[in-house]
C-alpha cells in the first residue's frame, strides 16, 4: 500500500458499463486516478509478535453456500419440512441444533476451526450426499450457514411438539433439511433450478453486461437490502469486546447533566430503575451461563443457577424477559410471519433467546444471540422499553437521549487515543472548539462535525450518529427505497452535509497551529454503532454515488466518504496499538483510494486482509474487559461499593 497525498478525482468511483463483473480488487485501470507517490508504511517489527485476533466481522469466508443441487438432492419444500418436523419430537431437535450452532459460534470466536464441525457432521451421515459434500467443505464451500441454522430453529418451533414419544432428529434428517433450508434462502428468480445451467448463466452474462450505467446502479441498489440484511445477521462480536463495550458504557457517569432521578449517575442506575434488577447481578447470570455453554451445557434449571452464584432477582428477569414458552413461540412466528419473508428475522429470537422447557428450565437457542442479549445492545432496549411499560415516557426519552450522546463520548475517547498514536495527526479538534473558533456574531453558530484530525497532507473529518438499521431493513423485509429513505435522512441530507460544511471551513480559513488549508486532502467518516448502517461493497458503492454531488466542489483533495460501526473504529484502534508504527491515516487513505479506483469498492475487511494486517483487539478493550470481569467477580457487597 502507498501512503502519502491520494489525490484521485472523486468521479473515478464512476462505474463503468463492465464493471459490475470486476473481481480483483485494487486492479490498476489506467483511466482511474494516478497512482499515490509515496513511501510504504512501515511494516510490523519483525521481532514483534502477532497480535491476537478478533473474531472477522463477518462470519462467512469467501466460498459458495452448497444447495441441494449441487450434491443430487431434491430440496424440501416448506411445506415437506413443516410436515416431517411435525413428527418429531422437537425438545430433542431444539437441542440438536442449539447444540451445534453454539459450537460453530465458539469455535469462530477462539480457534476458527468450523471447518472440522461440518465435517464431522458429514462423517455420522452414510447418505451418498454427505460424501459429495465433504470434498466441497474442505475446499472452502459452507455447509452449515448461521442463517440457515437460525431458520431451521425457527421452524422447529413454528411446527414441532415436545414429545419424547417421538422420533429424534438424526444426522442426515438435519442435513437434508438444512441443504433445503440454503437452497430456498440463496435460489435466485433468474434461474429455474438452484444451480443455474451453463445456459442460464450465459444468458444472465448477456443481460448484465448489455445494461447501460443507469441499469447497472439500478440493479445494484435492488441487491442493497439483501445484502445489508444477510451481513447483520451473519455479523457477531467477541465476547471480550461486548464486554468491555458494556464496562465503557454501563458504569460510566452520563457525559451529559442528567435531571431525571431515575436515571441516576450512571446507565447501570438506569437500567436498576427501570427493571428492578441490579445490572451487576444480570452480567453475571449472564457469565455463569456463557462459561455454562463453553462446557457443553444449553439447558439451565433455575436451581443450578442459583447454586452457581446467580442472583434470584436477575433469574426471574430471565424467566420473564428474555424467554418463552413453546407455545407463545408458535405465536410469536406466526406474527413474524405476517410481516414478511422470514430468511432474515431474528429479532424475536434474539429479544428471547430462551424456549421454557418446563419445570423452570431455560434452553438457550444459540450461544450469540445469548451473551448478545446478556452484554449487547439489547440492554438498552430493556431499559427503554421497561420505562415505557411502567408509564415513565419521559424518562424513556431522556434515557434515548442520554444514551446517544454516551455513543459519542465513547468515540470521542477512542479517536483521542488513535490520535496519540498516529505521526500523522497534529491535532484533534472537537465540534465545540471549531464552532468557538468559526463563529463570527452572536446568534450564528457555524456547522461543524463531531470531530477533525487534523495532519499535515491529510485530515480525517468525522461526525458520529447512534443510529441502528430499522428493523425492516435490519431483516430483509424492506424494500430499496425504504433503505434510500433511511439513507437520505441520515446520511445525504444530514450528516454528509455537515462534514462538507466542516471541510469548507477548513479550507477555506485553516486551523491555529496547523498547515491545514487548500491544499489539504479530506477523508469523511461517519461512525456508527454495531447495528447501524455495516461497511459492504454495495452500501459503500451506493453512498459514493449519493454524496458525489455534495464533496465534488473538493476535488481533487476528497477520498469517497465512508460509514463504519464502532466495531470498525475500534478494529482500526488496535491494528494503532498493535502494527506502530504503520498509521491509521495512511491506512484510511490507502483503503479509500482503492474503493475509488474500482469499478466495485472493497471492504475494509478484504482491504486489510489483502496488507496481511490481522484483526486485534485493542490494549482499551483488554482493559476494560479485565475490568468488568473483576467487577463480576466481586461479590455483591463490594461490587455495590466499586
Amino acid at each position: 500500500m502507498s501512503s502519502g497525498l491520494f489525490r484521485v478525482p472523486y468521479a473515478a468511483s464512476q462505474l463503468s458499463r463492465r464493471g459490475t463483473m470486476a473481481k480483483n480488487y485494487g486492479r490498476r485501470n489506467a483511466k482511474r486516478g494516478p497512482k499515490p507517490k509515496g513511501t510504504s508504511p512501515a511494516p510490523m517489527p519483525a521481532s514483534a509478535a502477532p497480535p491476537s485476533p478478533e473474531l472477522p466481522a463477518h462470519l462467512l469466508p469467501p466460498g459458495l453456500v452448497i444447495v441441494c443441487g449441487s450434491v443430487g438432492l431434491t430440496p424440501l419444500t416448506a411445506t415437506e419440512r413443516a410436515d416431517v418436523l411435525a413428527t418429531l419430537d422437537a425438545h430433542q431437535a431444539l437441542a440438536a441444533v442449539a447444540s451445534l450452532y453454539s459450537e460453530l459460534d465458539i469455535a469462530r470466536s477462539s480457534h476458527g476451526r468450523v471447518q472440522r464441525i461440518a465435517l464431522r457432521v458429514l462423517a455420522d451421515i452414510e447418505a451418498p450426499w454427505a460424501s459429495q459434500t465433504a470434498p466441497r467443505v474442505r475446499r472452502g464451500d459452507h455447509f452449515l450457514t448461521p442463517r440457515g441454522l437460525g431458520q431451521l430453529l425457527r421452524e422447529i418451533l413454528e411446527h414441532g411438539t415436545a414429545d419424547t414419544t417421538r422420533p429424534a432428529l438424526d444426522p442426515e434428517l438435519m442435513g437434508r433439511l438444512l441443504l433445503s433450508i440454503s437452497t430456498e434462502q440463496h435460489s435466485r428468480p433468474e434461474f429455474a433450478g438452484d444451480v443455474p445451467t451453463t445456459q442460464e448463466m450465459k444468458e444472465f452474462e448477456r443481460r448484465t453486461l448489455g445494461m447501460d450505467l443507469d441499469e447497472t446502479r439500478s440493479a445494484l441498489r435492488e441487491l442493497i437490502p439483501d445484502e445489508i440484511a444477510s451481513f447483520l445477521y451473519e455479523t457477531t462480536l467477541k465476547l471480550e469486546i461486548l464486554q468491555a463495550n458494556t464496562y465503557d458504557t454501563w458504569f460510566a457517569p452520563w457525559p451529559i447533566k442528567i435531571t431525571d432521578p431515575l436515571l441516576g449517575s450512571t446507565p447501570a442506575d438506569a437500567f436498576a430503575a427501570a427493571t428492578g434488577v441490579d445490572l451487576i447481578e444480570v452480567l453475571r447470570l449472564g457469565s455463569i451461563i456463557e462459561a455454562g455453554v463453553k462446557n457443553g451445557t444449553i439447558e439451565f434449571t433455575r436451581d443450578a443457577l442459583l447454586c452457581a452464584g446467580a442472583d434470584p432477582a436477575a433469574v426471574d428477569l430471565l424467566a420473564r424477559s428474555m424467554s418463552l414458552s413453546p407455545a407463545e413461540y408458535q405465536t410469536r412466528m406466526r406474527a413474524d410471519r405476517s410481516r414478511g419473508a422470514i430468511a432474515h428475522q431474528r429479532y424475536t429470537m434474539t429479544q428471547f433467546p430462551f424456549v421454557t422447557t418446563g419445570n423452570d428450565t431455560f434452553l438457550l437457542l444459540r450461544y450469540q444471540w445469548g451473551i448478545e442479549r446478556f452484554f449487547g445492545s439489547n440492554l438498552h432496549w430493556e431499559t427503554y422499553g421497561s420505562f415505557e411499560e411502567s408509564g415513565h415516557r419521559p424518562t424513556a426519552k431522556a434515557f434515548g437521549q442520554g444514551m446517544d450522546f454516551m455513543f459519542e463520548h465513547h468515540i470521542g475517547l477512542a479517536l483521542n487515543r488513535i490520535s496519540q498514536r498516529s505521526h500523522r495527526i497534529s491535532a484533534l479538534v472537537t465540534e465545540k472548539e471549531m464552532q468557538e473558533q468559526w463563529t463570527t456574531r452572536a446568534g450564528r453558530t457555524p456547522s461543524a462535525c463531531d470531530w477533525a484530525l487534523l495532519g499535515d497532507k491529510v485530515s480525517v473529518v468525522i461526525d458520529a450518529t447512534n443510529h441502528p438499521m430499522n428493523a425492516a431493513l435490519a431483516q430483509g423485509m424492506a424494500s430499496v427505497d425504504d433503505y434510500e429513505s433511511d439513507v437520505d435522512r441520515t446520511f445525504t441530507d444530514r450528516k454528509f452535509r455537515q462534514l462538507a460544511a466542516t471541510m469548507t471551513e477548513l479550507r477555506d480559513r485553516g486551523w491555529d497551529g496547523t498547515a491545514v488549508g487548500s491544499d489539504t486532502d479530506f477523508i469523511p467518516l461517519i461512525i456508527v454503532p454495531d447495528t447501524g448502517l455495516p461497511n459492504t461493497t454495495l452500501t459503500d458503492y451506493d453512498l459514493q454515488q449519493r454524496s458525489h454531488p455534495i464533496f465534488t466542489e473538493f476535488e481533487p483533495h476528497v477520498f469517497a466518504p465512508a460509514v463504519l460501526t464502532r466495531a470498525d473504529l475500534q478494529l482500526l484502534e488496535g491494528i494503532g496499538d498493535h502494527y506502530y508504527p504503520r498509521d491509521i491515516v495512511e491506512l484510511l487513505g490507502g483503503w479509500r483510494h482503492a474503493c475509488m479506483r474500482t469499478p466495485i469498492p472493497i471492504r475494509l475487511d478484504d482491504f486489510l486482509e489483502q496488507l496481511g494486517i490481522q484483526r486485534p483487539i485493542s490494549k482499551h478493550i483488554g482493559r476494560s474487559h479485565h475490568a468488568l470481569v473483576t467487577l463480576l467477580s466481586t461479590p455483591p457487597t463490594q461490587a455495590e461499593a466499586v
